[in-house]
């Protein structure tokens, strides 16, 4: 009877190396996915010239969220801003008083795109015939720089409203305020910020540097 002898190769390092990486960039491919479009946008004219947007986050994945802008329908929208992972708030700003604008919001990260939130829309409020002197009179902050707390004290009675918020819109803090309040700016970083409160009806914006 003849006899068929057979040798077996034990792999060499590389082949296991190439055999490996085929694999993990199987299951890199396997679990790359561009994130969820964003649902509900919602925009609300807060003043004359600022417009509030809010959305729900519908993935995990994303890296940051694309802010488009419009002022008619016809699919002319540009890129205005985007923030970061999880957020779900922008604020628009230096927008025309008595204006219409249109939105939408679109997450994105390495591997792609969503598909567009809905498109929403909003218009500006006229502009108040409200003097200086009054909002003075309403409220006061100091000290402007500051380095770690601003003080505001408000001749108010009531707990009022308020949003922190930096050069591009975004919130930082928000809450209420007392007649006088200490809000705590040691751990922003150095820039410009705005301070927006609301007064029975009226919404008093101040700008506030941190030094």
């Amino acid at each position: 009877m003849k006899t068929i002898s057979m040798k077996i190769f034990a792999p060499t390092p590389l082949l296991f190396l190439l055999v490996m990486l085929s694999l993990l960039l199987n299951v890199s491919d396997a679990k790359a996915q561009a994130p969820t479009a964003p649902i509900n946008l919602t925009a609300i004219s807060e003043t004359s010239n600022r417009i509030r947007l809010s959305w729900q986050d519908q993935s995990s994945n994303e890296t940051y969220f694309i802010i488009e802008r419009a002022q008619d329908t016809d699919d002319n929208f540009v890129s205005v801003d985007s923030v970061g992972t999880d957020t779900t708030e922008y604020i628009d700003i230096d927008l025309t008083a008595e204006t219409t604008y249109f939105y939408r919001v679109k997450a994105t990260n390495m591997d792609g795109e969503s598909a567009y939130s809905n498109t929403i829309g909003a218009s500006t409020v006229p502009i108040t015939n409200i003097s200086d002197e009054k909002l003075q009179a309403l409220i006061r902050v100091y000290p402007v720089p500051t380095r770690d707390y601003l003080r505001v004290d408000i001749s108010h009675q009531q707990s009022l409203p308020y949003t922190l918020v930096n050069l591009h819109g975004k919130v930082l803090q928000k809450g209420k305020l007392n007649n006088s309040f200490s809000l705590n700016m040691r751990n922003l970083p150095k820039g410009i910020y705005f301070l927006v409160i609301q007064i029975d009806e009226l919404l008093v914006v101040r700008k506030v540097l941190k030094s």
